[in-house]
């Protein structure tokens, strides 16, 4: 399966109402981290790691998982932040599936 990322920018991109979304795949990063983002006023760029995001459902964990740190501010993960992170990976899923092109 192919995976969409120009679709996947958009659903970031409606999800952090606007801000533009760029992403990053690497295989530079260290071993321990999945995925990472950086939050600026206009714009959020999310780095994943090629060595574990590997299928589209890797995809979805990560970004809802990084979007949930941009969206509550923090780097922490807590309870707030699993409630964000819960939301969003169903959210992101729909959106995939839903739009087509």
């Amino acid at each position: 399966m192919t995976i969409k990322w120009l679709k996947l920018k958009r659903i970031a991109e409606k999800i952090l109402d606007g801000k533009e979304v760029a992403f990053i795949a690497t295989t530079r990063m260290p071993d321990d981290l999945v995925a990472g983002t950086e939050v600026r006023n206009d714009a959020a760029i999310i780095v994943m790691n090629m060595a574990y995001v590997k299928g589209i459902e890797d995809v979805f964990q990560a970004l809802a998982h990084e979007l949930a740190h941009a969206i509550t501010g923090s780097a922490a993960h807590d309870e707030r932040f699993r409630r964000t992170m819960e939301d969003l990976v169903p959210k992101i899923k729909g959106m995939y599936y839903e739009e087509r092109g």
